[in-house]
């Protein structure tokens, strides 16, 4: 029996998901007679290289063809899907890289086809290939039969020389978005009659990271381990190793509730239990991005990998938080996770270590005020200033119910809490000063009567000099 990707390999353009500009380009360039002798596939792996590679192959060597429609039902067609056509030579660069190769292949590309229209090679993985094979590639590229047509496909288009890629015509596939994974892997259920519940299907969308042949095998794992059952969370979340929304929702409120122990404790039953830390951590770091997101509104719902309740549950807690405390939680996390791949083992207990203490640290750094609670504090003492009345730091009021601060008290101004200011006083040293501004008024010169003085007494002066002169 054959496997799910397998089974659903895409055939026909019309069944390629989401590589719209891939498959109208080439649809256009067969329907209109202009087929290039080179093409250069780039993009992640499991987004539909080399499958694009073989529907092509099939729609130029079909009987029919060149056609953007293969029939299918010749030998032509058939020897292609089961991967035993002579006339398609698929080739392996990871593990066929050597300039033998490449010489061999130039050798044989000179023969016309045995069976069908065009003789086609399909490279994969093309970058592995040396300087030298490459040099040696470029000749037939340069000059290549009218026969024979290059398809590449590459993981890796930074690795390949220039003048390779200038003589080939570059498609770029993109990841698959989680929508499209999502609808495929739904037509797969439909279509195989297997019961599954719709929110089970959004956690392998996101393990897939945008491949759409590892979001098929996880979903052939998962129908594997459900049995007779319906494929439901708990099921993918077995079988993939998530935590539960709430294990991530408790781990994150420790921190705003100022309980590291009950942090810790969730560290240590991870651990017990043989599970992944450094996996943990990454999930945790996803979690934290959508309770950002969510709390700023900077992302359409349909766009996370969550259902509905759980971002209802996700922004009522991402409310609670002040956005720069959640950043910093954060960023300290992330910090953490890039630095494990400095350790030259993996072993958990060093993992378990590094977390334990950055996450003491994280509640060190939570102590300090923020920016955001500075100002709210400015913002307050401003208010009490204007009105004559007392300040109360409600933070640290907070601060000492949760047992955080020892005998911390309110702050209070002396100058207010002391006396009450006296609306009287104060208007009458007002009435004061406005009196002796007045008295300084009078004082003050004219502007224009100061400048005519002294440009008086200087033609004063230079009268008493040029007298002076005439008498010499």
């Amino acid at each position: 029996m054959k496997s799910l990707a397998l089974k659903y390999r895409p055939k026909t353009f019309n069944d390629l998901v989401g590589q719209i500009h891939a498959s109208q380009s080439l649809k256009n360039a067969i329907e209109y007679k202009h087929i290039r002798q080179a093409y250069l596939f780039f993009g992640s792996r499991g987004v539909g290289k080399t499958s694009t590679a073989r529907i092509l192959s099939r729609c130029l060597n079909c009987v029919n063809g060149p056609t953007v429609e293969p029939c299918g039902t010749c030998s032509s067609c058939i020897e292609i899907s089961e991967g035993r056509s002579v006339d398609v030579i698929e080739m392996d660069a990871a593990s066929n890289r050597g300039i033998e190769n490449i010489r061999e292949l130039r050798e044989n590309a000179r023969f016309a086809p045995m069976k069908s229209k065009y003789k086609i090679y399909i490279i994969d993985e093309v970058h592995m290939l040396t300087n030298e094979s490459f040099n040696a590639l470029l000749k037939i590229l340069e000059e290549p039969p009218g026969h024979v047509v290059f398809i590449m496909a590459t993981t890796e288009q930074h690795k390949i020389p220039e003048t390779i890629i200038s003589r080939c015509q570059v498609f770029g596939f993109r990841k698959f978005s989680i929508q499209d994974i999502r609808d495929r892997l739904e037509y797969i259920l439909n279509t195989e009659k297997i019961a599954y519940h719709k929110d089970s299907i959004l956690p392998i969308c996101q393990k897939a990271e945008g491949s759409m042949r590892d979001a098929v095998s996880l979903l052939d794992q998962a129908i594997a381990y459900s049995g007779n059952k319906p494929i439901d969370l708990e099921v993918i979340s077995n079988l993939l190793g998530i935590h539960p929304l709430e294990t991530y929702l408790e781990f994150v409120e420790s921190f705003r509730n100022s309980d590291a122990k009950k942090n810790l404790l969730i560290i240590h039953r991870l651990f017990s239990e043989g599970l992944n830390l450094k996996r943990f951590i990454w999930d945790l770091l996803d979690f934290m991005k959508s309770m950002i997101l969510v709390k700023n509104e900077l992302l359409e719902r349909e766009n996370f990998s969550y259902a509905a309740s759980e971002i209802d549950k996700l922004k009522k807690y991402a409310d609670l938080w002040d956005v720069s405390e959640l950043i910093l939680v954060f960023e300290s996390f992330y910090k953490l996770y890039s630095n494990w791949s400095l350790f030259q083992t993996s072993k958990s207990a060093e993992i378990k270590i590094s977390l334990e203490i950055a996450v003491v640290d994280i509640f060190e750094k939570l102590k300090r005020p923020s920016v955001s609670k500075l100002m709210q504090k400015i913002t307050m003492l401003k208010n009490a200033i204007e009105k004559g009345t007392d300040y109360v730091d409600e933070t640290a009021s907070s601060l000492q119910n949760n047992n955080e601060i020892d005998q911390k008290k309110d702050i209070t101004l002396p100058r207010y809490s002391e006396t009450v200011i006296d609306k009287e006083n104060i208007k009458q040293k007002n009435d004061e000063k406005h009196a002796t501004n007045d008295n300084n008024s009078d004082k003050e010169f004219d502007i224009d009567t100061l400048i005519q003085k002294e440009f008086m007494a200087q033609e004063q002066n230079d009268t008493k000099s040029e007298n002076i002169f005439l008498d010499k």
